[in-house]
């Protein structure tokens, strides 16, 4: 499943019904923040995959290490580290492109 972006009250509705199923893609809200982006449906979502998208140096202090720590072992691409970030997919297999790519 590819999510644009994954509404946190929505995710936690579908966890207490147990309809979550994994997204493979989801674009975290708020540039990462943790407020938003809750460690119990970054464990549901089982990501393969997570974009962020928040400006280069921005003063919030974003994406939250929080979230990031536990993303650990989840490819993670930011838009302030990576540019621009083109992500295409046949259904099954998934290809990242990036301006910036490790």
């Amino acid at each position: 499943m590819l999510a644009p972006a994954t509404d946190p009250d929505l995710v936690s509705e579908l966890m207490e019904r147990g309809d979550l199923p994994p997204v493979a893609l989801p674009l975290l809200l708020d540039g990462g923040f943790a407020g938003v982006n809750r460690p119990a449906w970054l464990d549901a979502l089982r990501p393969q995959l997570a974009l962020i998208s928040v400006e280069a140096g921005n003063r919030r202090g974003l994406p939250s290490p929080i979230v990031l720590d536990h993303l650990a072992g989840t490819t993670v691409l930011r838009t302030d580290v990576n540019g621009w970030i083109r992500v295409s997919t046949d259904g099954e297999s998934m290809w990242t492109e990036g301006e910036r790519m490790p």
